[in-house]
């Protein structure tokens, strides 16, 4: 007695590719474009249903352009992984911090919205040694520099995630940092949390310092000193840097040499190593993007 064959068998044993409901065919042969083979799909039935998956070429360039591809997955998810971690470290991934990158910048929000990206882009690829702090500024409060300060956080350490040496962004919100830093000072032998040299150190050691609101207080003379020997060690160590700031370096400048006495002394050195390491000041204009009473 002869089997009968099904439509389906019959268009599998012919080679012909199976169908889905649509009669649209899916995963057809191909030739190698290594060896030249022709290889067809491998088609199987499963719940009453032919599948077909692509066929694979054994000759030598077919299996390294695969091993390629799988290395370059795998390196994807290193990448991918590592960024993500870095991200949560640095607590720029909840809230609004989380939003903050060049692609949710908007070039409308104000005349100059789509030069002031363009320049911070820049930063990210021109930056050197000598030549690497970022000073974002503007009198006016919602402007987006922090936006773009972040935004460069994270182009400039998912451009260097694969790097022999990855950069290990720090993003200190100033006034927060200090703070901090003061509560460490309570805590007893037994709690948890960073220690003050510990807390300094992250921002002297960080492969990418983002330094928020510089600023938005005047410091203590304590405070000036710590911030000097950070701002040294960076300008030594060549670490790149961003500021933000409400006012440009020239009238911060004025700022603390009105000051006089041991915030002067150690302000002017700090401006030194700041001119000299500076690669752009970039004023921040344009409306609020929060809401104005």
């Amino acid at each position: 007695m002869q089997n009968k064959m099904t439509t389906r068998q019959r268009k599998t044993q012919s080679g012909m590719a199976p169908q889905s409901s649509t009669g649209l065919a899916y995963n057809p042969a191909f030739d190698c474009p290594h060896c030249g083979e022709h290889i067809a799909p491998v088609n199987f039935e499963l719940f009453d249903k032919v599948r077909a998956v692509p066929g694979m070429c054994r000759c030598e360039g077919a299996v390294l352009e695969r091993e390629r591809s799988y290395e370059r997955e795998r390196e994807h998810h290193r990448d991918q992984v590592y960024y993500h971690a870095i991200m949560s470290a640095n607590g720029i991934h909840l809230g609004k911090y989380r939003k903050m990158r060049f692609g949710t910048w908007d070039d409308s929000r104000h005349a100059g919205a789509k030069k002031h990206r363009f320049v911070v882009e820049q930063y990210c690829t021109e930056q050197k040694p000598g030549s690497n702090l970022l000073w974002l500024w503007g009198a006016k409060k919602g402007t987006g520099k922090t936006h773009l300060a972040l935004a460069a956080l994270r182009q400039v350490t998912k451009e260097r995630a694969l790097d022999e040496v990855p950069v290990y962004p720090y993003f200190v919100e100033w006034i927060a940092h200090c703070a901090k830093i003061q509560q460490s000072w309570k805590r007893e032998g037994g709690e948890s949390g960073m220690s003050e040299g510990q807390l300094w150190g992250k921002m002297s050691s960080s492969g990418l310092l983002v330094l928020d609101d510089l600023d938005k207080r005047y410091p203590s003379e304590w405070a000036m000193g710590e911030l000097y020997k950070v701002i040294n060690h960076r300008y030594n160590m060549d670490r790149p840097l961003i500021v933000t700031a409400n006012q440009d370096i020239n009238t911060l400048k004025r700022v603390w040499e009105k000051k006089g006495g041991f915030v002067w002394d150690i302000g002017e050195a700090i401006i030194d190593r700041l001119v000299g390491q500076l690669w752009k000041q970039v004023k921040i204009e344009g409306k609020s993007s929060r809401s104005e009473v």
